[in-house]
């Protein structure tokens, strides 16, 4: 599986602000068991795209003009990053677990039962 996130702004957070998003994806890391591997890909690109709304109050339209005249002068350093999660998930884990059981339910009513009572009953709980 193939994921898109957004960054975050981390220079308008504190420190327990930055503190809170990392124990985040921490509790996130942590639901997953050795048979899954993470890896971070990211994408740099040089001078973005910068797209501002524009407003029908003359002062706030004035005021984004002005940002967009002095984001376009400082272009040549100004970057996007984009990041991109892949979770691999090694051998037939995928296709063990309740979550799948129950997902085969419409498809396979028995099929599915068989599976969750094999759940239920044995280790793999």
């Amino acid at each position: 599986m193939v994921l898109r996130t957004r960054g975050i702004d981390y220079q308008s957070l504190d420190q327990a602000g930055r503190d809170y998003v990392v124990k985040r994806l921490e509790a996130a890391f942590r639901t997953l068991n050795d048979r899954a591997r993470i890896y971070q890909v990211l994408f740099k690109h040089n001078r973005p795209q910068i797209t501002l709304q524009n407003y029908d109050n003359a002062l706030v339209q004035a005021t984004v003009e002005q940002r967009r005249a002095f984001l376009e002068e400082k272009a040549d350093r100004l970057y996007e990053v984009e990041i991109f999660w892949i979770v691999m998930i090694d051998g037939n884990y995928a296709r063990t677990g309740l979550l799948h059981a129950l997902s085969q339910l419409p498809k396979a009513p028995a099929e599915a039962f068989k599976q969750m009572k094999a759940l239920l009953a044995g280790d793999q709980q």
